[in-house]
């Protein structure tokens, strides 16, 4: 049984209308583009930690063969130290990485389309978008079909 089956909102909450496009690289950060239905809504540079975080994400997903592809706020902190994003390996850090980053994706023009959309959803984008559940962390709802991520290869 493959995972469409088991639960489609779980691994694509937004019923396969966005996509999420990174560009840059863990020293300097980078870019986000949102494509709702095809189109570019959003193009923005992101600060180089919450790039850093949500490209953490978005690799978890590429390279997941799992459902789900969660990352705790520890293994979070150790890969953003790792690329040394973060100077020590402290997990409040990552906490408040991916809370600024959240507050960033909420003011996107795909977050005002998509609450405007008459489904029911959340109020908060970002936190359907990168949604945390207790004892797993964090994980980015969108399946790899939907995301991609450029980085330099000496990355």
């Amino acid at each position: 049984m493959s995972h469409e089956h088991i639960a489609p909102n779980l691994l694509d909450p937004f019923e396969g209308r966005l996509s999420l496009h990174l560009a840059g690289s863990f020293r300097r950060g980078g870019t986000l583009r949102v494509e709702m239905d095809g189109r570019v809504t959003d193009f923005i540079t992101l600060p180089r930690k919450q790039w850093a975080a949500l490209a953490v994400l978005v690799q978890s997903v590429l390279e997941s063969t799992a459902l789900g592809s969660f990352l705790d706020s520890d293994r979070l902190a150790t890969v953003l130290a790792k690329r040394e994003v973060i100077s020590l390996n402290d997990p409040p850090v990552a906490i408040r990485i991916v809370y600024r980053l959240r507050k960033t994706l909420n003011k996107l023009s795909a977050a005002r389309l998509l609450l405007a959309d008459p489904v029911d959803r959340p109020p908060d984008f970002a936190t359907q978008l990168i949604p945390t559940w207790r004892a797993l962390g964090y994980r980015l709802s969108l399946p790899a079909a939907r995301v991609s991520l450029e980085v330099p290869e000496n990355e």
